[in-house]
């Protein structure tokens, strides 16, 4: 769930990015009344930025796999009994 809301705001944040850009800048304007293109800029970067966090997880130890200890380190991991 939480890679599908991460792609999400990848892709608005995109979006945002875009509308930064001269021509589709002049384009849009006409419907968008005007707003600070730093304030837009900004907020894709810090929406891209939230959703590759997001969109990136973390990794997970396979739950069939059983730590081997030598003391305190891992060295090695084996196949659990089902």
């Amino acid at each position: 769930m939480k890679k599908l809301v991460g792609l999400i705001l990848i892709i608005v944040g995109f979006v945002l990015l875009l509308l930064n850009l001269s021509p589709v800048k002049d384009y849009v304007g006409k419907f968008i009344p005007e707003v600070s293109q730093n304030y837009i800029l900004g907020v894709g970067v810090i929406l891209v930025l939230i959703g590759l966090f997001l969109a990136r997880g973390k990794k997970k130890l396979r739950e069939d796999l059983l730590p081997i200890f030598e003391g305190k380190k891992v060295v090695g991991y084996q196949k659990g009994k089902k």
